[in-house]
Order: C-alpha cells, then structure tokens, then sequence
C-alpha cells in the first residue's frame, strides 16, 4: 500500500500488523473505526505466507509547522525513530544525542533541525553499523518533506521511487495507492495519478488504474448520536452529486460501480477516475470533519482523513 502518509506512519503501521502490539494502536488509530481497521488487517496478514504479507509505504510530508497536525507528526517521527532503535544495543555518539533531543522535546521546530542533522548522518559507517538492515528505513525517514506543499505530488513521486529503489521493486510489484481526490485527476498534469502513469521515471509508468470513492447517507460512529454524511468523496461537482443521489434512490444496492461510458466525453469525476464505488447507507465511515475523537491536537489534519 502506498499511503498519503508520513513515512513514519506506515512503519509504525507495518510494525503493528507484524507484531499486534496494541501499545502502537495510539499512534495510528484515532477512531473506534480504525482500531477495527487495523486489527483486522493484523488478523489478515497472520493467515499470509511470508512472500505475500502486506507492507505499507508512506510518502507523505513527515514534519511540519505550517500545518495543523504538525504535533501529532512530531509524535510518529519521534516514535518510528525509536522504533528503529529497539534491540539495536548503544548507539554511537553521533545518534545518541539526537535519542537524548526528541526524548525530551515535542517541538516540530527542535524535530525538524534533529531530522536535517540525521540527513547528513546517512554516510556515517557507525551509523550503518548501527542500524544496519533498517538502514533503508532511516534514510527514507529523514529524507522526507519537512514543511507544508500544496503541490507536492512530484515530492510523493520521489518518495515512492527511492524507496522502489532501495528495497529493489521492480515492475512486477503491485501497488494499492491510497491518495485524496485532489491528487487523483488524471486530466492535471501534476497530478499523482499522472505522474504515475506517465512520469519517464515511475516505478509503475503506464501501470496505473484509478478507483474513485464516493459515499452516500453513510454514518459516523465517531460522534455521540450518528450523523449522517454528505456526499464525502471524489465528486465534487453538485450536479454530479444530484445525479448519483437520484440512482440512489432507485437502486437500494449498497455498493454501486460506475463506469463512463466508451463513446462520451469524460467529465467530472472521470477525469479523476477509471472507476467509481459509490457506498450507499453504511454505518462507521468517518467523516473528514472534527469531532471530538480528532480534535483533541493528537490527531491528524483533514489531510489524513480523506
């Protein structure tokens, strides 16, 4: 899976559906929703054989000031950092200092700077030793986005590729892309769904397949009394938006999948999508709005929630 996400994230994502330690639950979770999300993707992928186990892969922006969240960025980048260290013995004096600045700072200003430090820190053959087959995992980590880009598909795109790159994926790896509908349209030219499919140096140029979700009536646990959700998704257009409730209304099927038609002009959400799954009536989808269980400063901004 390739997650709109910090890199830091998906490690203490993947180190849970290895493990199930729940301890990691708090980092990644922040709704009764993805706490049943999770722990059904650990049951998953115990009944995988070890070639087939899923792995996840974040290529989001890793800190940030300017943006809300930054705080609870801060706390993934400080966790997955410490994550790295386990069952590793003393590091070297160079690292060991840096554990000693995170331990007892929440700054993402002081994270930042410790993080650009690290930058310089990948060459360094103590460091090597130390962290040795994680080395990949520490490099990728502090190589990461520090600051807030609207437009940085082209910064998710070098993500991905270093880590193809450094973990030898090659063309015959298939990839779950997990992105917000902003990053999707096919018809933008900096798009991540375009520079995917057509960038001369994607890992999975001419590859691509874009799914488009769209939900309809659904409801959120998160709140004290279930609220029903607007047409959250990749639609955005209210004319669209009309059409889809219309079918709603006249088939009562929970799961729809529309195609655009063959001989028309796309328009709308096919421009974004080859494919679109409209959910219709479900309960436990949550909504990309605060509510109590995102708003207390250790949760993500909407960008995560998408």
């Amino acid at each position: 899976m390739v997650w709109e996400m910090p890199y830091s994230y998906s490690l203490i994502g993947q180190q849970y559906i290895l493990t199930g330690n729940d301890s990691l639950l708090q980092f990644i979770a922040w709704s009764k929703e993805d706490s049943v999300y999770w722990k059904s993707v650990y049951q998953l992928n115990k009944t995988l054989p070890e070639g087939d186990k899923l792995h996840l892969w974040g290529i989001d922006i890793e800190l940030a000031e300017n943006v809300s969240g930054g705080a609870y960025r801060t706390r993934l980048f400080k966790k997955a950092f410490f994550l790295l260290r386990e069952g590793r013995g003393i590091p070297p004096p160079s690292l060991q200092q840096e554990f000693v600045v995170l331990d007892t700072s929440t700054s993402a200003a002081t994270a930042i700077e410790v993080k650009h430090r690290l930058q310089k820190l990948k060459d360094n053959p103590e460091v090597a030793i130390f962290f040795g087959e994680r080395l990949p995992d520490f490099i990728i980590l502090v190589n990461r986005l520090d600051y807030f880009k609207a437009l940085r598909n082209g910064n998710m795109l070098d993500a991905f590729r270093e880590i193809c790159s450094f973990y030898h994926l090659d063309s015959t790896a298939k990839f779950l892309g997990r992105f917000g509908w902003g990053h999707t349209d096919k018809s933008y030219k900096k798009s991540m769904s375009f520079l995917l499919e057509n960038d001369p140096y994607s890992p999975v140029k001419n590859s691509t397949y874009v799914i488009g979700v769209q939900f309809l009536n659904c409801t959120s646990w998160s709140a004290d009394k279930k609220i029903v959700l607007e047409n959250y998704g990749i639609v955005d257009d209210r004319s669209q938006k009309q059409t889809l409730a219309t079918i709603n209304q006249q088939d009562s099927s929970p799961i729809k999948i529309f195609t655009w038609p063959l001989d028309e002009k796309r328009k709308g959400w096919a421009k974004a999508a080859d494919v679109l799954f409209v959910f219709s009536g479900y309960p436990a989808i949550t909504p990309r709005k605060l509510n109590k269980d995102v708003s207390d400063g250790n949760a993500p901004n909407s960008d995560f929630a998408q």
